[in-house]
């Protein structure tokens, strides 16, 4: 399952992939190499994330074209606080890629962190838990 998120005042969106696999994450996206454009998902990329909870990259969604972020969970044996951790850990690089996409180099104020990073963990923790997250959330 793939759900998106819009981040409302930035240009970009955040993709939140639980139990999802490799064909899936395939013909959804393309992926950033930072240095070559994008590129399709590898079976040896693929393959890296095998002893990781969760991975955070930067993406195009091929049917939209929308540029953001996708967050990979693999935590369906895991207990709940263990992926509260994971997603606050994914939450914490995509908030990284954020700031680079949008040319901020020093970062911004811890309070302005803070509330960025518990929207994107309160978002990756709605698709693995199952429960929707609404605006006055």
């Amino acid at each position: 399952m793939i759900v998106t998120f819009d981040f409302g005042i930035f240009p970009t969106t955040l993709f939140v992939a639980y139990k999802s696999d490799f064909e899936q994450l395939q013909e959804t996206f393309a992926f950033d190499t930072e240095d070559n454009g994008y590129v399709e998902l590898s079976d040896k990329r693929f393959g890296s994330w095998d002893n990781s909870n969760g991975v955070t990259v930067s993406v195009l969604e091929k049917e939209t074209i929308k540029k953001g972020f996708l967050v990979v969970m693999a935590t369906e044996d895991l207990p709940i606080h263990e992926i509260a951790n994971t997603a606050a850990h994914e939450a914490a690089h995509v908030i990284d890629m954020l700031y680079k996409f949008i040319g901020v180099e020093d970062g911004i104020d811890t309070e302005i962190n803070a509330y960025l990073i518990g929207w994107v963990t309160k978002c990756i923790m709605s698709v693995v838990t199952n429960k929707e997250v609404t605006e006055n959330e």
